[in-house]
Protein backbone atom coordinates (compact mmCIF):
# COMPACT_ATOMS: atom_id res chain seq x y z
CA UNK A 1 0.00 0.00 0.00
CA UNK A 2 2.77 2.63 0.91
CA UNK A 3 4.89 1.19 -1.61
CA UNK A 4 1.71 2.23 -4.22
CA UNK A 5 1.41 5.35 -2.81
CA UNK A 6 5.13 6.29 -2.75
CA UNK A 7 5.05 5.50 -6.35
CA UNK A 8 1.90 7.54 -6.95
CA UNK A 9 3.25 10.59 -5.55
CA UNK A 10 6.61 10.13 -7.48
CA UNK A 11 4.48 9.59 -10.95
CA UNK A 12 2.33 13.08 -10.06
CA UNK A 13 5.65 14.87 -9.71
CA UNK A 14 7.10 13.20 -13.46
CA UNK A 15 3.56 14.06 -14.84
CA UNK A 16 3.51 17.64 -13.40
CA UNK A 17 7.33 18.13 -14.83
CA UNK A 18 5.83 16.43 -18.11
CA UNK A 19 3.21 18.75 -18.22
CA UNK A 20 5.25 22.08 -18.05
CA UNK A 21 7.79 20.78 -20.72
CA UNK A 22 4.77 20.20 -22.87
CA UNK A 23 3.29 23.28 -22.71
CA UNK A 24 6.90 24.31 -24.66
CA UNK A 25 6.24 21.80 -26.97
CA UNK A 26 2.69 22.54 -27.63
CA UNK A 27 3.95 26.19 -27.91
CA UNK A 28 6.36 25.27 -30.68
CA UNK A 29 3.62 23.36 -32.44
CA UNK A 30 1.27 25.96 -33.04
CA UNK A 31 4.11 28.36 -33.53
CA UNK A 32 5.61 27.11 -36.47
CA UNK A 33 1.94 27.15 -38.05
CA UNK A 34 2.48 30.85 -38.19
CA UNK A 35 3.73 32.20 -41.89
CA UNK A 36 3.04 36.04 -42.05
CA UNK A 37 3.29 35.76 -45.72
CA UNK A 38 1.63 32.84 -46.62
CA UNK A 39 -1.15 32.33 -44.15
CA UNK A 40 -4.62 34.40 -43.43
CA UNK A 41 -4.17 36.83 -40.59
CA UNK A 42 -7.11 35.14 -38.69
CA UNK A 43 -5.09 31.64 -38.86
CA UNK A 44 -1.98 33.71 -38.16
CA UNK A 45 -3.61 34.89 -35.04
CA UNK A 46 -5.30 31.70 -33.79
CA UNK A 47 -1.55 30.29 -33.52
CA UNK A 48 -0.19 32.60 -32.27
CA UNK A 49 -2.77 33.48 -29.76
CA UNK A 50 -2.58 29.48 -28.45
CA UNK A 51 1.18 29.65 -29.00
CA UNK A 52 1.11 31.96 -26.26
CA UNK A 53 -1.12 30.68 -23.79
CA UNK A 54 1.24 27.71 -23.84
CA UNK A 55 4.93 29.40 -23.88
CA UNK A 56 2.93 32.10 -20.99
CA UNK A 57 2.60 29.13 -18.73
CA UNK A 58 5.78 27.70 -19.45
CA UNK A 59 7.29 30.95 -18.09
CA UNK A 60 5.73 31.04 -15.12
CA UNK A 61 6.37 27.61 -13.96
CA UNK A 62 9.73 26.68 -11.74
CA UNK A 63 10.38 23.96 -13.96
CA UNK A 64 10.91 26.06 -17.35
CA UNK A 65 11.03 29.80 -16.30
CA UNK A 66 14.74 29.92 -16.11
CA UNK A 67 14.94 27.83 -19.24
CA UNK A 68 16.75 29.54 -22.24
CA UNK A 69 15.39 27.10 -24.44
CA UNK A 70 11.84 28.09 -23.38
CA UNK A 71 13.03 32.16 -23.66
CA UNK A 72 14.13 31.45 -27.16
CA UNK A 73 11.30 30.10 -28.26
CA UNK A 74 9.21 32.82 -26.14
CA UNK A 75 11.22 35.71 -27.64
CA UNK A 76 10.37 34.42 -31.06
CA UNK A 77 6.40 34.12 -30.31
CA UNK A 78 6.18 37.43 -28.86
CA UNK A 79 7.96 39.05 -31.82
CA UNK A 80 6.06 37.36 -34.49
CA UNK A 81 2.26 38.56 -32.24
CA UNK A 82 4.45 41.96 -32.49
CA UNK A 83 4.72 41.48 -36.43
CA UNK A 84 1.53 40.57 -36.90
CA UNK A 85 0.17 43.24 -34.63
CA UNK A 86 1.43 45.67 -37.36
CA UNK A 87 0.17 43.81 -40.62
CA UNK A 88 -3.20 43.45 -39.10
CA UNK A 89 -3.49 47.26 -38.39
CA UNK A 90 -1.87 47.53 -42.18
CA UNK A 91 -5.00 45.54 -42.98
CA UNK A 92 -7.75 47.68 -41.43
CA UNK A 93 -6.11 50.73 -41.92
CA UNK A 94 -5.70 51.95 -38.34
CA UNK A 95 -2.44 52.90 -35.82
CA UNK A 96 -1.12 49.32 -33.91
CA UNK A 97 -1.82 49.45 -30.28
CA UNK A 98 1.28 51.23 -29.22
CA UNK A 99 0.92 49.78 -25.87
CA UNK A 100 0.30 46.79 -26.28
CA UNK A 101 3.39 46.56 -29.01
CA UNK A 102 5.49 47.95 -26.30
CA UNK A 103 4.16 45.33 -23.78
CA UNK A 104 5.38 43.02 -26.34
CA UNK A 105 8.66 44.40 -27.42
CA UNK A 106 9.61 43.93 -23.44
CA UNK A 107 8.88 40.71 -23.56
CA UNK A 108 10.78 40.43 -26.65
CA UNK A 109 13.72 41.79 -25.41
CA UNK A 110 13.57 40.28 -22.19
CA UNK A 111 13.32 36.74 -23.05
CA UNK A 112 16.86 37.46 -25.59
CA UNK A 113 18.25 38.87 -23.09
CA UNK A 114 18.07 36.06 -21.06
CA UNK A 115 19.37 33.76 -23.47
CA UNK A 116 22.46 35.74 -24.22
CA UNK A 117 23.47 36.87 -20.49
CA UNK A 118 23.06 33.20 -19.57
CA UNK A 119 26.43 31.29 -19.50
CA UNK A 120 27.00 28.28 -21.79
CA UNK A 121 23.43 28.75 -22.97
CA UNK A 122 23.28 26.60 -26.75
CA UNK A 123 20.44 29.09 -28.30
CA UNK A 124 22.74 32.17 -27.85
CA UNK A 125 23.44 31.49 -32.05
CA UNK A 126 20.07 30.52 -32.90
CA UNK A 127 19.05 34.29 -30.96
CA UNK A 128 21.69 36.17 -33.35
CA UNK A 129 20.75 34.49 -36.60
CA UNK A 130 16.68 34.93 -35.87
CA UNK A 131 17.61 38.62 -35.11
CA UNK A 132 19.73 39.28 -38.15
CA UNK A 133 17.05 36.99 -40.33
CA UNK A 134 14.37 39.38 -39.40
CA UNK A 135 16.77 42.43 -40.05
CA UNK A 136 17.76 41.36 -43.30
CA UNK A 137 14.02 40.67 -44.56
CA UNK A 138 12.96 44.16 -43.32
CA UNK A 139 16.55 45.46 -45.29
CA UNK A 140 15.64 43.29 -48.74
CA UNK A 141 11.92 44.76 -48.19
CA UNK A 142 13.21 48.40 -48.48
CA UNK A 143 15.50 47.45 -51.42
CA UNK A 144 12.58 46.29 -53.57
CA UNK A 145 10.45 49.06 -53.07
CA UNK A 146 13.25 51.82 -53.07
CA UNK A 147 13.44 50.04 -56.71
CA UNK A 148 9.95 50.25 -57.50
CA UNK A 149 10.40 54.22 -56.41
CA UNK A 150 7.63 54.02 -53.46
CA UNK A 151 9.87 55.53 -51.04
CA UNK A 152 7.13 55.72 -48.37
CA UNK A 153 7.50 52.18 -47.77
CA UNK A 154 10.98 51.40 -48.53
CA UNK A 155 11.36 54.32 -45.47
CA UNK A 156 9.41 51.90 -43.08
CA UNK A 157 10.82 49.03 -43.97
CA UNK A 158 14.72 50.35 -43.58
CA UNK A 159 13.63 51.84 -40.49
CA UNK A 160 11.82 48.25 -39.63
CA UNK A 161 15.56 46.86 -40.17
CA UNK A 162 17.67 49.83 -37.75
CA UNK A 163 15.12 49.24 -35.14
CA UNK A 164 15.45 45.70 -34.93
CA UNK A 165 19.09 45.51 -34.81
CA UNK A 166 19.20 48.39 -32.45
CA UNK A 167 16.52 47.32 -30.40
CA UNK A 168 17.10 43.31 -30.33
CA UNK A 169 20.98 43.11 -31.95
CA UNK A 170 24.07 43.90 -30.54
CA UNK A 171 24.38 46.67 -33.24
CA UNK A 172 22.57 49.23 -35.13
CA UNK A 173 22.74 48.71 -38.58
CA UNK A 174 24.20 51.34 -39.87
CA UNK A 175 23.27 50.59 -43.92
CA UNK A 176 20.09 50.91 -42.75
CA UNK A 177 19.82 54.23 -40.75
CA UNK A 178 21.34 55.70 -43.44
CA UNK A 179 18.86 54.52 -46.24
CA UNK A 180 16.25 55.28 -43.68
CA UNK A 181 17.26 58.83 -44.27
CA UNK A 182 17.74 58.62 -47.93
CA UNK A 183 14.17 56.92 -48.14
CA UNK A 184 12.68 59.82 -46.33
CA UNK A 185 13.65 62.95 -48.16
CA UNK A 186 12.80 61.42 -51.60
CA UNK A 187 9.59 60.12 -50.05
CA UNK A 188 8.93 64.06 -48.83
CA UNK A 189 9.03 65.13 -52.02
CA UNK A 190 7.54 62.69 -53.50
CA UNK A 191 4.10 63.29 -51.15
CA UNK A 192 4.53 67.27 -51.67
CA UNK A 193 5.00 67.34 -55.49
CA UNK A 194 1.05 65.41 -54.65
CA UNK A 195 -0.11 67.96 -52.56
CA UNK A 196 0.31 65.48 -49.70
CA UNK A 197 1.66 67.90 -46.42
CA UNK A 198 0.32 65.94 -44.21
CA UNK A 199 1.18 62.71 -45.39
CA UNK A 200 4.80 63.72 -45.37
CA UNK A 201 4.95 66.10 -42.32
CA UNK A 202 3.09 62.66 -40.20
CA UNK A 203 5.67 60.22 -42.25
CA UNK A 204 8.89 62.50 -40.99
CA UNK A 205 7.58 62.91 -37.34
CA UNK A 206 7.68 59.16 -37.28
CA UNK A 207 11.05 58.95 -38.33
CA UNK A 208 12.06 61.71 -36.31
CA UNK A 209 10.70 59.67 -33.09
CA UNK A 210 13.02 56.70 -34.36
CA UNK A 211 16.14 58.70 -35.16
CA UNK A 212 15.97 62.33 -33.18
CA UNK A 213 19.37 63.37 -33.78
CA UNK A 214 19.19 62.33 -37.34
CA UNK A 215 20.71 66.10 -38.83
CA UNK A 216 19.02 65.54 -42.02
CA UNK A 217 15.78 64.44 -40.99
CA UNK A 218 15.51 67.34 -38.52
CA UNK A 219 15.93 70.19 -41.67
CA UNK A 220 13.48 67.79 -43.15
CA UNK A 221 11.06 68.96 -40.79
CA UNK A 222 12.13 72.21 -40.18
CA UNK A 223 10.99 72.80 -44.16
CA UNK A 224 8.04 71.27 -43.81
CA UNK A 225 6.79 72.92 -40.84
CA UNK A 226 7.95 76.52 -42.90
CA UNK A 227 5.89 75.31 -45.86
CA UNK A 228 2.53 74.79 -43.01
CA UNK A 229 3.87 77.94 -41.54
CA UNK A 230 4.45 76.72 -37.87
CA UNK A 231 6.70 78.96 -36.51
CA UNK A 232 6.33 77.42 -32.87
CA UNK A 233 7.45 73.66 -33.96
CA UNK A 234 9.84 75.03 -36.83
CA UNK A 235 11.81 76.94 -33.36
CA UNK A 236 11.30 74.03 -31.63
CA UNK A 237 13.04 71.91 -34.33
CA UNK A 238 15.87 74.64 -35.00
CA UNK A 239 16.77 74.74 -31.45
CA UNK A 240 16.90 70.88 -32.05
CA UNK A 241 19.46 70.88 -35.00
CA UNK A 242 21.28 73.59 -33.85
CA UNK A 243 22.22 71.14 -30.49
CA UNK A 244 23.33 69.31 -32.96
CA UNK A 245 25.37 71.07 -35.42
CA UNK A 246 26.22 73.72 -34.42
CA UNK A 247 28.04 75.46 -36.79
CA UNK A 248 25.13 75.15 -39.44
CA UNK A 249 25.04 78.61 -40.66
CA UNK A 250 21.73 77.79 -42.45
CA UNK A 251 20.08 76.80 -39.13
CA UNK A 252 21.21 80.21 -37.79
CA UNK A 253 19.93 82.19 -41.21
CA UNK A 254 16.22 79.92 -40.22
CA UNK A 255 16.02 80.55 -36.87
CA UNK A 256 16.56 84.31 -37.35
CA UNK A 257 13.66 84.14 -39.75
CA UNK A 258 11.32 82.08 -37.67
CA UNK A 259 12.27 84.75 -34.87
CA UNK A 260 10.91 87.94 -37.26
CA UNK A 261 7.96 86.00 -38.11
CA UNK A 262 6.92 85.18 -34.44
CA UNK A 263 7.74 89.35 -33.38
CA UNK A 264 10.93 88.39 -31.70
CA UNK A 265 12.74 90.99 -33.22
CA UNK A 266 15.27 91.09 -31.11
CA UNK A 267 16.31 87.13 -31.01
CA UNK A 268 15.99 87.12 -35.02
CA UNK A 269 18.86 90.04 -34.83
CA UNK A 270 21.07 87.86 -32.45
CA UNK A 271 20.66 84.60 -34.95
CA UNK A 272 21.74 86.78 -38.19
CA UNK A 273 24.93 88.10 -36.15
CA UNK A 274 25.60 84.62 -35.36
CA UNK A 275 24.90 83.59 -38.77
CA UNK A 276 26.98 86.85 -40.05
CA UNK A 277 29.71 85.98 -37.64
CA UNK A 278 30.28 82.70 -39.07
CA UNK A 279 30.33 83.35 -42.44
CA UNK A 280 30.51 87.21 -43.18
CA UNK A 281 29.84 86.57 -46.95
CA UNK A 282 26.58 84.94 -46.48
CA UNK A 283 24.37 87.19 -48.33
CA UNK A 284 20.33 85.86 -47.30
CA UNK A 285 21.43 86.13 -43.73
CA UNK A 286 22.99 89.42 -44.46
CA UNK A 287 20.12 90.93 -46.34
CA UNK A 288 17.64 89.80 -43.96
CA UNK A 289 19.67 91.13 -41.04
CA UNK A 290 20.49 94.76 -42.96
CA UNK A 291 16.25 94.41 -43.80
CA UNK A 292 15.41 94.91 -40.10
CA UNK A 293 18.14 97.34 -39.44
CA UNK A 294 16.29 99.34 -41.92
CA UNK A 295 12.85 98.51 -40.87
CA UNK A 296 13.77 99.73 -37.60
CA UNK A 297 15.17 103.01 -38.44
CA UNK A 298 12.62 103.76 -40.92
CA UNK A 299 10.34 103.26 -38.31
CA UNK A 300 12.40 105.70 -35.78
CA UNK A 301 12.44 108.39 -38.56
CA UNK A 302 8.31 108.24 -39.14
CA UNK A 303 8.20 108.22 -35.56
CA UNK A 304 10.21 111.65 -35.80
CA UNK A 305 8.07 112.44 -38.65
CA UNK A 306 4.84 112.23 -36.49
CA UNK A 307 6.23 114.06 -33.90
CA UNK A 308 7.90 117.19 -36.19
CA UNK A 309 4.16 117.25 -37.80
CA UNK A 310 2.09 117.00 -34.44
CA UNK A 311 4.44 119.80 -32.91
CA UNK A 312 3.97 121.93 -36.29
CA UNK A 313 0.39 121.35 -35.76
CA UNK A 314 0.33 122.75 -32.26
CA UNK A 315 2.50 125.46 -33.86
CA UNK A 316 -0.45 126.73 -36.08
CA UNK A 317 -3.40 126.26 -33.81
CA UNK A 318 -1.81 128.57 -30.81
CA UNK A 319 -1.14 131.34 -34.39
CA UNK A 320 -5.11 130.67 -35.33
CA UNK A 321 -5.66 131.48 -31.58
Amino acid sequence: MIKSFLFAFATLFTVASFAQKSNISDAILRYRKYNLMGASYEDNLKNLTEAKSFIDLASINSETSGSTYMHYYRGQIYYSLMELMAAGAVLKGVKPDEKQAAEYEKIVKESFDIVQNTPKSKEKKDVDDFIDGKASQSFEMGMFFYKKKDYTNATYSFMSCYEISKKFGKTPNEDARVNVTTSLLKAVDTLLSTNKLEDAYSLNEIVFNAMPKDIDVIISLINLNLKKNDVVNTEKYLSEAIKLDSTNVQLYSFLGGTYYDMGKVDKAVDAYKKCIKMDPNYAQAIFEYCSILFNQGRDVILELNKNLILQNLDCILESMN
